[in-house]
């Protein structure tokens, strides 16, 4: 999860920076998003050569949209090839796609300190978070068509 470096920021109070060093507009932490992702793996028949240098790669990205007029949004997510964390072998290429959805922004959703300290004396976080509207009909269509 990234909230800790939002986290980090609010606790670096000093005089110049009351609400957290780079925070006078009192939006770190707000606008906390989730995303839900999933990975699906399978062999394609054909044998591909490829060679990647320098690590993990991202090749072929699609967005994933509906164009039902029912549907309360359009974008869905992203789809995209990613790098397989697992070498098995097998005859052709295996393919491997992650699958990412996220929520609508709220400014509401964000991360602000607690009053109350950890058992190593630091500030506790509060996450506030609130499913959006469109969010919540997404989620109502999408279980009607399954």
């Amino acid at each position: 999860m990234r909230y800790p470096s939002a986290a980090l920021i609010l606790r670096s109070t000093n005089k110049w920076g009351p609400n957290g060093l780079g925070n006078n507009s009192v939006l770190v932490g707000a606008g906390l998003c989730f995303k839900v992702s999933e990975y699906i793996s399978g062999w394609l028949e054909e044998t591909f050569n490829k060679t990647t240098k320098g690590g993990l790669y991202s090749t072929v990205s699609i967005t994933d949209y509906y164009t039902s007029n029912d549907f309360p949004s359009d974008l869905v997510g992203l789809i995209y090839e990613a790098n397989p964390w697992t070498h098995i072998e097998g005859e052709g290429t295996l393919l491997q796609l992650e699958c990412i959805l996220a929520d609508q922004p709220m400014l509401s959703n964000r991360i602000r300190l607690s009053n109350k300290k950890d058992k190593l004396g630091m500030t506790k976080i509060i996450i506030d978070y609130q499913t959006h509207s469109l969010d919540k009909l997404k989620t109502y269509y999408e279980l009607q068509i399954v």
